[in-house]
């Protein structure tokens, strides 16, 4: 990029990071972005940066539909010169957007990067910690990486493979089972597995897929949960498209009497919607095939993954789900390829290899 500013496109959608307190000391989000875009007054002479105020949110009422809108901003504004971008974004589902807009714009290498970043606190706060993370978003926006990620503190998490991990402390995320993608001190430095630009010659942009089923429930199991108060989610009017299933352990499944749901994944099967198991633990990963619980709800139907973070196997879920419905095919045989291949590093390790379940 020479000595010329790097030409930025900061993307706002809201969250801590730019909310106000009211009288009552409740933070809620600014009636304007006004406030918030006066954030960026010490930054702005060292980029070129040009603001979309795009919507404003607290990230709790975040929707599959605000991850296809941001990502079709970003998609649509790729051929304007921007050498990357940076969205702001509140910190409780920033992973999952980051993750979703990782899906919706394809395969890595990407042109310019994506860097997600928040605040853990408001900015009437002595701690306040947006500006200093907006600064490190910026800086990992103009270096050379070629995918979606999240610049937190001074860690660079990779957009598919992290989660938020605390509700009150500055380093708020980590990814499960990896390291950092990064770190960033006096200068921005990245790991080895870090995707480099691509280059328009040799790696022109995928079509972006922006669409994510709705109708997608998460069930966690509990000792003696009965899966007949699940029943509306089979036979309703508007039955789920998808179901992710939080198991105990690794992928247990109970097939004990009224808490069978053994059979319940077998019906949900048999309509074709998909059952993905996870795990209540960090990091999520299942491996039901070593006991005989977890075998029976395989052959049932369920589906397992080899470690997807609990944002991500859902994002991966609804996306895939949209694409079977695109491509017409049956949603649960198309899923269970999907979970089995690491498009983005999702899986942990270099994007684009596979399991050997695939």
């Amino acid at each position: 990029m020479s000595d010329r500013k790097p030409r930025l496109c900061v993307i706002t959608t809201g969250g801590t990071i730019g909310m106000v307190r009211d009288a009552d000391g409740i933070a809620h989000p600014p009636v304007d972005h006004s406030d918030f875009h006066n954030l960026l007054g010490p930054i702005a002479g060292r980029y070129d940066l040009t603001a979309l105020p795009l919507m404003n949110r607290d990230s709790t009422n975040m929707l599959p539909s605000d991850w296809s809108r941001i990502a079709e901003h970003i998609d649509q504004s790729r051929g304007e010169g921007f050498d990357g971008y940076v969205v702001t974004h509140g910190t409780d589902t920033l992973a999952h957007s980051a993750a979703a807009v990782a899906f919706a714009l394809g395969p890595p290498p990407l042109l310019s990067p994506v860097v997600f970043t928040g605040a853990m606190h408001t900015p009437d706060h002595d701690d306040y910690d947006g500006l200093a993370n907006l600064q490190t978003a910026c800086r990992v926006a103009s270096a050379n990486l070629g995918e979606v990620v999240i610049a937190f503190g001074s860690s660079i998490y990779r957009g598919v493979r992290v989660e938020k991990v605390s509700a009150t402390e500055l380093d708020a995320f980590a990814s499960p089972e990896s390291y950092a993608l990064g770190r960033v001190a006096e200068e921005v430095v990245l790991h080895d597995d870090a995707v480099r630009r691509g280059n328009e010659a040799e790696h022109p942009h995928w079509p972006a897929e922006t669409g994510f089923a709705d109708r997608v429930a998460t069930v966690s199991l509990t000792p003696g949960l009965e899966p007949a108060l699940y029943e509306s989610l089979l036979v309703s009017d508007r039955p789920c498209r998808g179901v992710l299933l939080r198991t105990l352990g690794a992928g247990n499944v109970s097939s004990r009497e009224t808490t069978d749901w053994v059979r319940w994944i077998a019906r949900a099967t048999e309509q074709d919607i998909p059952v993905v198991l996870t795990s209540s633990f960090f990091g999520g990963r299942t491996d039901a095939s070593g006991y005989a619980l977890g075998q029976a709800a395989i052959e049932a139907g369920a589906i397992p993954h080899a470690g997807l973070t609990e944002p991500c196997v859902e994002v991966k879920l609804r996306h895939s789900i949209a694409a079977a419905q695109r491509h017409g095919v049956a949603a649960c045989e198309f899923v269970r390829n999907v979970m089995a291949h690491n498009y983005f590093g999702e899986l942990g390790g270099s994007p684009q290899s596979t399991t050997e379940d695939e």
